[in-house]
């Protein structure tokens, strides 16, 4: 049950890491966006309001142009793989590509950092348009109709052993869960992974 608006909420983290620069109230702001020369449609389909958001992340045309549809194909995908990597490239780290979950994986170069090779992976989500796109391509996919899986992802979690039998729908969707998760976060956000790509069988059996 991924939600775009758990990105954006993030976005000062990852901006603390790729070095945003501050607005005058004191808040992190991104970095500034190409200056849009198409138009926001009026999105009307089952992710109506992500793609809204979607398209306010996307940092330039070529990304807001595979929003305008609602959908994300995999050539579009593919294209946004390719920026995201060479930017990653140009910066001394080496993406391993995603994952079917929309995870990845990168190594660096000896005397980089860890912070230092995170830091240019954020700022390359942000810059190529994987904050933007890269969420709603698997999102969409897994389901296409925007249905409330809340239930059974509380279902999964419980079965998966990772949660207390207690945990409710309104725990889920106040976010509450992590906190009462029984492992270690890890194996926590492993279980999550899991029942996100399929509450209604991961852990059936």
């Amino acid at each position: 049950m991924k939600r775009l608006a758990t990105a954006v909420a993030l976005m000062g983290v990852l901006c603390a890491l790729a070095g945003c620069a501050e607005s005058s109230a004191g808040e992190v702001a991104p970095p500034a966006a190409e200056p849009s020369t198409i138009p926001e449609p009026n999105f009307s389909g089952p992710y109506a309001a992500e793609f809204h958001q979607a398209f306010a992340l996307a940092p330039d045309d070529e990304i807001r142009q595979m929003l305008v549809d609602e959908t994300i194909s995999d050539k579009e995908l593919q294209t946004v793989e390719q920026r995201y990597s060479t930017c990653l490239s140009s910066r001394g780290v080496t993406h391993g590509g995603f994952e079917s979950d929309g995870s990845s994986s990168f190594t660096f170069e000896s005397g980089m950092t860890s912070d230092e090779a995170n830091a240019a992976a954020d700022e390359c989500s942000r810059s190529e348009g994987v904050d933007a796109v890269m969420w709603m391509y698997y999102t969409v996919r897994e389901n296409p109709t925007n249905a409330d899986t809340s239930q059974a992802m509380v279902a999964c979690l419980i079965r998966a052993g990772v949660v207390p039998s207690t945990l409710t729908v309104e725990d889920l969707k106040a976010g509450k869960d992590l906190e009462q998760a029984t492992v270690s976060r890890q194996e926590y956000f492993t279980a999550y992974n899991s029942c996100d790509a399929d509450p209604e069988h991961a852990y059936a059996g």
